[in-house]
């Protein structure tokens, strides 16, 4: 039906798990559905970062949406958050208002200090290639000063140290597949074409932005791929996938893997770096299995 950026990823990091959730329609019952805490306050706090930049070019100063993101919590926790509003839960119900309002704070003064202006929130591209659907949610798309498209993921994660990895290492295929979106887009509605935007994630817990563009100035990170060659690879990789499934060759891809690692004798950095390594001489992306 369409592709997303999940669905490629699952199906270059375990086919078999991807054909289980397409094909086979297999999901976990409703009560294993229930998001994590983690997971739980992420969501929360993306939706009031929506609800902030919900007005196509709105403003913000840092004190007003530290504020305002305090008053949206309130409205919210009990729609979205209600295991907060149990008995015995008024501490941490207190210290996730104050976590995500200082979230929000530390993304807006970095969305001023870096001169961006925010174009949309939780935007949904859908763009026909070669006669696939491709579908994306950008969590916000910003302008810089010089008016060159800006994304911007944003992560809640207790470390923001697989995020790192993966710029540095050059595997940021969601930062890479919502730039080549932007840029089809844009050609297909008669915009023009501004080549790959530039991106970044917001690490909402830390207050950190990460990424590999020249924005960042002392905080930038180096990749050994540009975006467009990220996605490249990513897309050679998912139809590499793609075909030997529809060949009848179906890979539990993580299994594979650890009866490989256990022969071999590596450890599991050593061996995550060789798999790496096997896929870049190939010029595909690796992605570790999403078991």
């Amino acid at each position: 039906d369409h592709l997303s950026y999940s669905s490629m990823s699952e199906m270059i990091g375990c086919p078999m798990k991807w054909v289980l959730h397409h094909h086979a329609h297999l999901r976990r019952p409703d009560a294993q559905e229930l998001p994590s805490t983690d997971r739980m306050i992420g969501l929360l706090c993306h939706r009031i970062v929506n609800e902030l930049y919900r007005d196509p070019g709105a403003r913000w100063s840092p004190d007003a949406a530290e504020q305002r993101a305090r008053e949206l919590y309130d409205d919210l926790v009990e729609a979205m958050a209600s295991e907060l509003l149990l008995g015995g839960a008024e501490v941490e119900r207190r210290r996730y208002r104050e976590s995500i309002a200082f979230a929000v704070r530390q993304l807006v003064e970095s969305i001023v200090r870096l001169g961006l202006t925010v174009e949309a929130s939780e935007r949904e591209i859908l763009v026909e290639v070669d006669g696939l659907r491709f579908k994306g949610f950008v969590d916000l798309i910003l302008r810089t000063k010089e008016g060159t498209p800006f994304v911007l993921d944003m992560k809640w994660s207790r470390s923001g140290t697989y995020h790192r990895k993966e710029v540095e290492e050059g595997r940021a295929l969601q930062l890479a597949a919502y730039a080549w979106l932007l840029r089809e887009a844009d050609r297909q509605d008669g915009s023009g074409d501004a080549g790959f935007a530039e991106g970044a994630y917001y690490l909402l817990r830390q207050g950190e932005m990460v990424g590999a563009v020249s924005l960042l100035g002392d905080d930038v990170l180096e990749s050994p791929l540009e975006p467009e060659e990220i996605w490249r690879r990513g897309r050679r990789s998912w139809e590499e996938a793609f075909h030997a499934v529809r060949r009848g060759a179906l890979t539990a891809t993580g299994v594979a893997e650890r009866l490989r690692r256990e022969e071999d004798g590596d450890s599991d950095q050593k061996f995550a770096e060789k798999l790496r390594d096997e896929a870049a001489e190939r010029g595909l992306l690796y992605v570790q299995p999403p078991c």
